[in-house]
Protein backbone atom coordinates (compact mmCIF):
# COMPACT_ATOMS: atom_id res chain seq x y z
CA UNK A 1 0.00 0.00 0.00
CA UNK A 2 2.72 2.20 -0.61
CA UNK A 3 1.12 4.68 -3.00
CA UNK A 4 -1.95 5.20 -0.64
CA UNK A 5 0.30 6.05 2.11
CA UNK A 6 1.47 8.69 -0.68
CA UNK A 7 -1.81 9.89 -1.24
CA UNK A 8 -2.58 10.20 2.44
CA UNK A 9 0.54 11.51 3.11
CA UNK A 10 0.08 14.52 0.31
CA UNK A 11 -3.42 14.89 2.20
CA UNK A 12 -2.55 15.57 5.00
CA UNK A 13 -0.28 18.19 3.91
CA UNK A 14 -4.27 20.24 2.85
CA UNK A 15 -5.27 19.87 6.02
CA UNK A 16 -5.03 23.19 7.77
CA UNK A 17 -6.81 24.24 4.51
CA UNK A 18 -9.48 21.91 5.40
CA UNK A 19 -9.91 22.00 8.41
CA UNK A 20 -10.51 26.57 7.91
CA UNK A 21 -13.40 25.27 5.37
CA UNK A 22 -15.11 23.11 8.19
CA UNK A 23 -14.77 25.81 10.64
CA UNK A 24 -16.28 28.07 8.65
CA UNK A 25 -19.13 25.63 7.36
CA UNK A 26 -20.11 24.72 11.21
CA UNK A 27 -19.91 28.57 11.74
CA UNK A 28 -22.46 28.69 9.06
CA UNK A 29 -24.64 25.81 10.48
CA UNK A 30 -24.80 27.32 13.97
CA UNK A 31 -25.61 30.72 12.65
CA UNK A 32 -28.38 30.10 10.28
CA UNK A 33 -30.10 27.28 12.21
CA UNK A 34 -29.95 29.38 15.65
CA UNK A 35 -31.45 32.10 13.34
CA UNK A 36 -34.03 30.50 11.26
CA UNK A 37 -34.90 27.62 13.18
CA UNK A 38 -37.42 29.79 15.37
CA UNK A 39 -41.12 29.89 15.10
CA UNK A 40 -41.94 31.86 11.68
CA UNK A 41 -43.86 35.40 12.20
CA UNK A 42 -47.57 34.96 12.83
CA UNK A 43 -48.82 38.53 12.15
CA UNK A 44 -47.81 41.42 9.55
CA UNK A 45 -48.24 45.12 9.82
CA UNK A 46 -47.37 47.64 7.65
CA UNK A 47 -44.89 50.19 8.28
CA UNK A 48 -45.10 53.76 8.96
CA UNK A 49 -43.13 56.67 8.19
CA UNK A 50 -42.73 59.87 9.62
CA UNK A 51 -44.23 62.66 7.07
CA UNK A 52 -44.40 66.53 7.25
CA UNK A 53 -47.42 67.94 5.34
CA UNK A 54 -46.58 71.41 4.30
CA UNK A 55 -50.47 72.61 2.81
CA UNK A 56 -50.58 76.32 1.01
CA UNK A 57 -54.30 75.42 0.14
CA UNK A 58 -56.25 74.20 2.30
CA UNK A 59 -59.27 73.29 0.59
CA UNK A 60 -61.05 70.02 0.83
CA UNK A 61 -58.47 68.26 -1.68
CA UNK A 62 -55.62 69.12 0.14
CA UNK A 63 -57.28 67.81 3.85
CA UNK A 64 -58.34 64.46 2.19
CA UNK A 65 -54.83 64.01 1.27
CA UNK A 66 -53.18 65.12 4.50
CA UNK A 67 -55.96 62.37 6.59
CA UNK A 68 -55.32 59.96 3.51
CA UNK A 69 -51.62 60.11 4.47
CA UNK A 70 -52.05 60.91 8.21
CA UNK A 71 -54.21 57.27 8.26
CA UNK A 72 -51.10 55.38 7.00
CA UNK A 73 -47.80 57.08 7.86
CA UNK A 74 -47.00 59.27 11.28
CA UNK A 75 -47.68 63.11 10.73
CA UNK A 76 -45.10 65.40 11.86
CA UNK A 77 -46.12 69.18 12.22
CA UNK A 78 -43.23 71.46 11.57
CA UNK A 79 -42.98 74.99 10.06
CA UNK A 80 -42.85 76.15 7.08
CA UNK A 81 -39.03 76.80 7.14
CA UNK A 82 -36.85 75.85 4.35
CA UNK A 83 -33.68 75.08 6.85
CA UNK A 84 -35.97 73.46 9.85
CA UNK A 85 -37.04 70.82 7.85
CA UNK A 86 -33.84 69.91 6.13
CA UNK A 87 -32.31 69.51 9.37
CA UNK A 88 -35.52 67.17 10.37
CA UNK A 89 -34.87 65.32 6.98
CA UNK A 90 -31.34 65.23 7.84
CA UNK A 91 -31.41 63.96 11.31
CA UNK A 92 -33.85 61.26 10.11
CA UNK A 93 -36.63 62.59 12.37
CA UNK A 94 -38.73 62.92 9.05
CA UNK A 95 -38.50 61.07 6.13
CA UNK A 96 -40.51 62.28 3.96
CA UNK A 97 -42.02 66.06 2.90
CA UNK A 98 -45.13 66.86 1.32
CA UNK A 99 -45.64 70.75 -0.33
CA UNK A 100 -49.29 70.91 -1.15
CA UNK A 101 -49.51 74.07 -3.47
CA UNK A 102 -52.27 76.70 -3.90
CA UNK A 103 -55.19 76.04 -5.99
CA UNK A 104 -54.03 72.07 -5.28
CA UNK A 105 -57.44 71.26 -7.43
CA UNK A 106 -56.76 73.04 -10.15
CA UNK A 107 -52.96 71.93 -10.75
CA UNK A 108 -52.73 68.48 -9.58
CA UNK A 109 -56.13 67.00 -10.24
CA UNK A 110 -56.94 69.03 -13.51
CA UNK A 111 -53.22 69.92 -14.67
CA UNK A 112 -51.98 66.93 -13.15
CA UNK A 113 -48.72 67.91 -12.00
CA UNK A 114 -46.56 66.11 -9.75
CA UNK A 115 -46.81 67.13 -6.17
CA UNK A 116 -43.08 69.10 -5.10
CA UNK A 117 -42.08 66.15 -2.75
CA UNK A 118 -38.38 66.14 -0.55
CA UNK A 119 -37.26 62.73 0.61
CA UNK A 120 -34.73 60.67 1.01
CA UNK A 121 -32.76 60.12 -2.90
CA UNK A 122 -33.39 56.76 -3.78
CA UNK A 123 -34.72 55.23 -0.62
CA UNK A 124 -37.55 52.45 -0.25
CA UNK A 125 -39.08 55.12 1.87
CA UNK A 126 -39.98 57.65 -0.99
CA UNK A 127 -41.49 55.46 -3.06
CA UNK A 128 -42.96 53.94 -0.30
CA UNK A 129 -44.79 57.22 0.26
CA UNK A 130 -44.92 58.13 -3.50
CA UNK A 131 -47.33 55.41 -3.96
CA UNK A 132 -49.71 56.04 -1.46
CA UNK A 133 -49.88 59.77 -2.56
CA UNK A 134 -50.64 58.29 -6.27
CA UNK A 135 -53.65 55.84 -4.92
CA UNK A 136 -54.87 58.66 -3.30
CA UNK A 137 -55.11 61.15 -6.58
CA UNK A 138 -55.95 57.94 -8.44
CA UNK A 139 -59.04 57.40 -6.77
CA UNK A 140 -59.98 60.71 -6.68
CA UNK A 141 -59.96 61.06 -10.31
CA UNK A 142 -62.05 57.86 -9.94
CA UNK A 143 -64.66 58.91 -8.19
CA UNK A 144 -64.85 62.67 -9.79
CA UNK A 145 -64.76 61.17 -12.97
CA UNK A 146 -68.10 59.38 -12.30
CA UNK A 147 -70.03 62.26 -11.19
CA UNK A 148 -69.14 62.28 -7.67
CA UNK A 149 -68.47 66.06 -6.03
CA UNK A 150 -64.88 66.91 -4.64
CA UNK A 151 -66.42 66.50 -1.26
CA UNK A 152 -67.78 63.40 -1.64
CA UNK A 153 -64.96 61.70 -3.46
CA UNK A 154 -63.03 62.43 -0.81
CA UNK A 155 -65.02 60.86 1.77
CA UNK A 156 -65.40 57.90 -0.22
CA UNK A 157 -61.65 57.46 -0.50
CA UNK A 158 -60.96 58.25 3.06
CA UNK A 159 -64.09 55.54 4.11
CA UNK A 160 -62.34 53.18 2.01
CA UNK A 161 -59.39 53.24 3.29
CA UNK A 162 -60.88 53.37 7.07
CA UNK A 163 -62.25 49.78 6.74
CA UNK A 164 -60.63 46.76 7.70
CA UNK A 165 -60.26 43.30 6.81
CA UNK A 166 -61.91 40.83 9.28
CA UNK A 167 -58.71 38.60 9.29
CA UNK A 168 -58.40 35.79 11.97
CA UNK A 169 -55.56 33.36 12.25
CA UNK A 170 -55.98 29.72 12.86
CA UNK A 171 -54.88 28.51 15.84
CA UNK A 172 -52.29 26.19 14.84
CA UNK A 173 -49.01 25.03 15.78
CA UNK A 174 -46.28 26.33 13.04
CA UNK A 175 -44.47 23.89 11.30
CA UNK A 176 -40.50 24.85 12.48
CA UNK A 177 -37.76 23.73 10.26
CA UNK A 178 -35.46 21.23 12.22
CA UNK A 179 -31.91 22.19 12.89
CA UNK A 180 -30.26 19.05 10.94
CA UNK A 181 -31.88 20.57 7.86
CA UNK A 182 -29.34 23.79 7.94
CA UNK A 183 -26.80 20.81 8.30
CA UNK A 184 -27.60 19.19 5.15
CA UNK A 185 -28.35 22.30 3.07
CA UNK A 186 -24.69 23.92 3.64
CA UNK A 187 -23.12 20.07 2.82
CA UNK A 188 -22.17 20.98 -0.59
CA UNK A 189 -20.58 23.99 0.15
CA UNK A 190 -17.89 21.85 2.89
CA UNK A 191 -17.45 18.90 0.53
CA UNK A 192 -16.78 20.70 -2.91
CA UNK A 193 -14.27 22.62 -0.58
CA UNK A 194 -12.64 20.09 1.58
CA UNK A 195 -12.56 17.65 -1.90
CA UNK A 196 -11.07 20.00 -4.15
CA UNK A 197 -8.43 20.90 -1.96
CA UNK A 198 -7.61 17.26 -0.60
CA UNK A 199 -8.01 15.61 -3.82
CA UNK A 200 -7.26 17.46 -6.28
CA UNK A 201 -3.73 18.98 -4.78
CA UNK A 202 -2.95 14.74 -4.84
CA UNK A 203 -3.53 14.63 -8.58
CA UNK A 204 -1.94 17.41 -9.12
CA UNK A 205 0.97 16.50 -7.64
CA UNK A 206 1.21 12.98 -8.85
CA UNK A 207 0.78 14.04 -12.48
CA UNK A 208 3.91 15.53 -12.51
CA UNK A 209 5.82 14.25 -15.01
CA UNK A 210 8.85 13.19 -12.74
CA UNK A 211 6.41 11.31 -10.18
CA UNK A 212 4.40 9.92 -13.16
CA UNK A 213 7.83 8.75 -14.40
CA UNK A 214 8.61 7.38 -11.20
CA UNK A 215 5.45 5.47 -10.49
CA UNK A 216 6.25 4.08 -13.89
CA UNK A 217 9.21 2.54 -13.42
CA UNK A 218 7.81 1.13 -9.40
CA UNK A 219 7.12 -2.36 -9.36
CA UNK A 220 3.02 -1.46 -8.55
CA UNK A 221 0.92 -1.90 -11.08
CA UNK A 222 -1.41 0.06 -12.69
CA UNK A 223 -4.22 -1.24 -11.83
CA UNK A 224 -2.89 -1.42 -7.83
CA UNK A 225 -1.88 2.23 -8.22
CA UNK A 226 -5.89 2.82 -9.34
CA UNK A 227 -7.05 1.03 -6.72
CA UNK A 228 -4.96 2.35 -3.99
CA UNK A 229 -5.55 6.40 -5.50
CA UNK A 230 -9.71 5.43 -4.97
CA UNK A 231 -9.12 3.76 -1.84
CA UNK A 232 -6.99 7.04 -0.39
CA UNK A 233 -9.71 9.36 -2.05
CA UNK A 234 -12.75 6.86 -0.83
CA UNK A 235 -11.52 7.00 2.66
CA UNK A 236 -11.19 11.27 2.57
CA UNK A 237 -14.99 11.52 1.48
CA UNK A 238 -15.65 8.44 4.23
CA UNK A 239 -14.30 10.50 7.06
CA UNK A 240 -15.89 14.06 6.42
CA UNK A 241 -18.99 12.52 5.84
CA UNK A 242 -19.18 10.63 8.66
CA UNK A 243 -18.16 13.55 10.48
CA UNK A 244 -20.90 15.86 9.36
CA UNK A 245 -23.47 13.15 9.98
CA UNK A 246 -22.03 13.04 13.27
CA UNK A 247 -22.03 16.61 14.09
CA UNK A 248 -25.83 16.10 13.00
CA UNK A 249 -26.93 13.12 15.74
CA UNK A 250 -25.34 15.55 18.40
CA UNK A 251 -26.80 19.05 17.86
CA UNK A 252 -30.26 17.57 16.48
CA UNK A 253 -29.90 13.85 17.10
CA UNK A 254 -33.53 13.58 18.55
CA UNK A 255 -34.97 15.58 15.48
CA UNK A 256 -32.96 13.46 13.04
CA UNK A 257 -33.79 9.96 13.77
CA UNK A 258 -37.32 11.02 13.84
CA UNK A 259 -37.23 12.13 10.36
CA UNK A 260 -39.31 10.48 7.82
CA UNK A 261 -36.86 10.54 5.41
CA UNK A 262 -33.69 10.04 7.08
CA UNK A 263 -32.81 7.24 4.70
CA UNK A 264 -32.75 9.59 1.45
CA UNK A 265 -31.13 12.39 3.50
CA UNK A 266 -28.58 9.97 3.62
CA UNK A 267 -28.72 8.91 0.14
CA UNK A 268 -28.50 12.44 -0.70
CA UNK A 269 -25.58 13.45 1.38
CA UNK A 270 -23.65 10.35 -0.22
CA UNK A 271 -24.31 11.53 -3.56
CA UNK A 272 -23.02 15.43 -2.45
CA UNK A 273 -19.62 13.65 -1.13
CA UNK A 274 -19.41 11.36 -4.50
CA UNK A 275 -19.94 14.72 -6.93
CA UNK A 276 -17.76 16.61 -4.90
CA UNK A 277 -15.09 13.79 -5.38
CA UNK A 278 -16.42 13.40 -9.13
CA UNK A 279 -15.14 17.16 -9.45
CA UNK A 280 -12.51 17.18 -7.10
CA UNK A 281 -10.82 14.66 -9.73
CA UNK A 282 -12.25 16.45 -12.88
CA UNK A 283 -10.37 19.88 -11.36
CA UNK A 284 -6.93 17.65 -10.72
CA UNK A 285 -6.78 16.16 -13.98
CA UNK A 286 -7.33 19.79 -15.58
CA UNK A 287 -5.45 22.17 -12.95
CA UNK A 288 -2.39 22.30 -14.58
CA UNK A 289 -0.57 23.18 -10.80
CA UNK A 290 -1.71 23.20 -7.53
CA UNK A 291 -1.06 26.78 -6.77
CA UNK A 292 -3.96 28.10 -8.72
CA UNK A 293 -6.30 25.37 -7.02
CA UNK A 294 -7.47 27.76 -4.92
CA UNK A 295 -8.95 30.06 -7.27
CA UNK A 296 -10.52 27.39 -8.28
CA UNK A 297 -12.23 25.94 -5.56
CA UNK A 298 -13.48 29.71 -4.08
CA UNK A 299 -14.86 29.84 -7.67
CA UNK A 300 -16.88 26.38 -7.67
CA UNK A 301 -17.99 26.15 -4.21
CA UNK A 302 -19.36 29.69 -3.97
CA UNK A 303 -20.20 29.83 -7.61
CA UNK A 304 -22.37 26.44 -7.13
CA UNK A 305 -23.48 27.36 -4.13
CA UNK A 306 -25.23 30.45 -4.73
CA UNK A 307 -26.50 29.51 -7.92
CA UNK A 308 -27.94 26.07 -6.66
CA UNK A 309 -29.85 27.71 -3.82
CA UNK A 310 -27.15 26.48 -0.82
CA UNK A 311 -26.62 30.06 0.20
CA UNK A 312 -30.20 31.79 -1.18
CA UNK A 313 -33.22 30.04 -0.85
CA UNK A 314 -34.61 28.33 -4.61
CA UNK A 315 -37.65 30.52 -3.57
CA UNK A 316 -35.68 33.86 -3.87
CA UNK A 317 -33.72 33.46 -6.89
CA UNK A 318 -35.29 34.96 -10.47
CA UNK A 319 -37.03 32.56 -12.51
CA UNK A 320 -34.07 32.70 -15.28
CA UNK A 321 -31.49 31.88 -12.57
CA UNK A 322 -33.54 29.02 -11.57
CA UNK A 323 -34.13 27.91 -15.11
CA UNK A 324 -30.03 28.15 -15.72
CA UNK A 325 -29.51 26.50 -12.11
CA UNK A 326 -31.39 23.55 -13.02
CA UNK A 327 -28.40 22.58 -14.99
CA UNK A 328 -26.29 22.26 -12.07
CA UNK A 329 -26.06 19.01 -9.80
CA UNK A 330 -26.47 21.24 -6.42
CA UNK A 331 -29.78 22.75 -7.70
CA UNK A 332 -30.60 19.18 -7.34
CA UNK A 333 -29.16 18.30 -4.43
CA UNK A 334 -30.96 21.91 -2.79
CA UNK A 335 -34.66 20.52 -4.52
CA UNK A 336 -34.15 17.04 -3.15
CA UNK A 337 -33.95 18.45 0.41
CA UNK A 338 -36.44 20.96 0.07
CA UNK A 339 -38.82 18.46 -1.13
CA UNK A 340 -38.10 16.16 1.86
CA UNK A 341 -38.94 19.21 4.42
CA UNK A 342 -41.53 19.84 2.89
CA UNK A 343 -43.35 16.74 2.61
CA UNK A 344 -43.48 14.36 5.70
CA UNK A 345 -45.37 11.81 3.34
CA UNK A 346 -43.95 11.79 -0.27
CA UNK A 347 -46.61 11.96 -3.20
CA UNK A 348 -46.24 10.24 -6.44
CA UNK A 349 -45.37 13.41 -7.70
CA UNK A 350 -42.81 14.07 -5.14
CA UNK A 351 -41.54 10.60 -4.90
CA UNK A 352 -40.50 11.22 -9.03
CA UNK A 353 -39.54 14.91 -7.86
CA UNK A 354 -36.76 12.91 -5.55
CA UNK A 355 -35.61 10.04 -8.23
CA UNK A 356 -35.33 12.32 -10.87
CA UNK A 357 -32.82 14.63 -8.65
CA UNK A 358 -30.71 11.41 -7.76
CA UNK A 359 -30.86 9.86 -11.24
CA UNK A 360 -29.32 13.62 -12.06
CA UNK A 361 -26.78 13.66 -9.23
CA UNK A 362 -25.65 10.36 -10.38
CA UNK A 363 -25.59 11.37 -14.05
CA UNK A 364 -23.30 14.22 -12.79
CA UNK A 365 -20.95 12.12 -10.90
CA UNK A 366 -20.15 9.72 -14.18
CA UNK A 367 -20.19 12.55 -16.59
CA UNK A 368 -17.43 14.53 -14.51
CA UNK A 369 -15.19 11.34 -13.91
CA UNK A 370 -15.14 10.36 -18.06
CA UNK A 371 -14.46 13.83 -18.89
CA UNK A 372 -11.62 13.76 -16.52
CA UNK A 373 -10.29 10.39 -17.29
CA UNK A 374 -10.49 11.96 -20.98
CA UNK A 375 -8.86 15.23 -20.29
CA UNK A 376 -6.12 13.07 -18.09
CA UNK A 377 -5.00 11.11 -21.29
CA UNK A 378 -4.79 13.90 -23.43
CA UNK A 379 -2.89 15.51 -21.63
CA UNK A 380 -0.73 12.35 -20.70
CA UNK A 381 0.04 11.99 -24.38
CA UNK A 382 0.92 16.04 -24.75
CA UNK A 383 3.23 15.59 -22.10
CA UNK A 384 4.68 12.12 -23.78
CA UNK A 385 5.33 14.17 -27.09
CA UNK A 386 6.75 16.73 -25.10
Amino acid sequence: MTVFKGYMKVITKTLPQILMYFGIFLAIYLMISLTEADSPVTDFSAKRLSVSVIDYDGGVLAEGLTRYIGLQHDLVSLPDDNNTLQEELFYRNIEYIVYIPENFEQVCLEGKQPLETVKVPDSYSGFYVDRCIDQYMNQIQVYHSAGYTLTESVDKVIASLEKKPDVRFLDVEAAVVPQFYYLFRFLPYLMIAIMCYGVSTVIVTFRQRDMRMRMNCAPVSPISQSFQAILAFALLGTIYLIACLLLAFLLDGKELLQASHLNYYIINAVLCTGLSLALAFFVGMMAKSAVIITNIVNVLSLGLCFLGGVFVPLDFLSEGITKMAQFLPVYWYIRINDTLIQFPELTETTQATVNRGILIQVVYIIALICIGLVAGRIRSQDSAKV
